[in-house]
């Protein structure tokens, strides 16, 4: 899976299967799962699992990559930390490559003041890992995730 330059999603299953079919041959691709959703990421995952689960398959874990709002991003852990009996390995995955961006949709009713505010706008002039924790930090806890 992919997403293009114009936020297009581009997904497929590339297979090298260097077999030719006889009559009456069949050939059997493995089983796949493509979840199109809008808004929090754990439910498609939740889907996941249940699908895996009715396979006999006792653990999921899928690779989350791409790109996040900072809103979305809290969202995602916040889903996270409340399935945590089904997601527990997907946050701490080696595989898992989230980038995460403030947009100014984040902070529009978080309706902050004074130092407060103050954070905020410098926080957001900063472009490292660390400013992005400490903006979904202030997220959260002012309630802006649970949207």
């Amino acid at each position: 899976m992919s997403v293009a330059a114009d936020r297009r999603i581009n997904t497929n299953l590339t297979l090298d299967a260097q077999t030719t079919l006889k009559p009456g041959d069949s050939f059997a691709t493995p089983r796949s799962f493509v979840a199109v959703y809008h808004g929090d990421f754990y439910e498609p995952l939740r889907t996941y699992s249940l699908a895996l689960q009715r396979e006999g398959w006792t653990v999921a874990k899928p690779i989350l990559r791409g790109e996040l709002a900072l809103a979305e991003h809290v969202r995602l852990t916040e889903g996270f930390e409340h399935r945590r009996d089904l997601f527990a390995a997907i946050p701490s995955s080696s595989r898992t490559e989230l980038r995460v961006r403030s947009e100014d949709g984040d902070f529009a009713d978080l309706e902050l003041s004074g130092f407060a505010a103050e954070a905020l706008a410098e926080l957001r002039d900063l472009d490292s890992a660390e400013a992005r924790d400490a903006l979904g930090l202030l997220l959260r806890l002012s309630g802006g995730g649970s949207r």
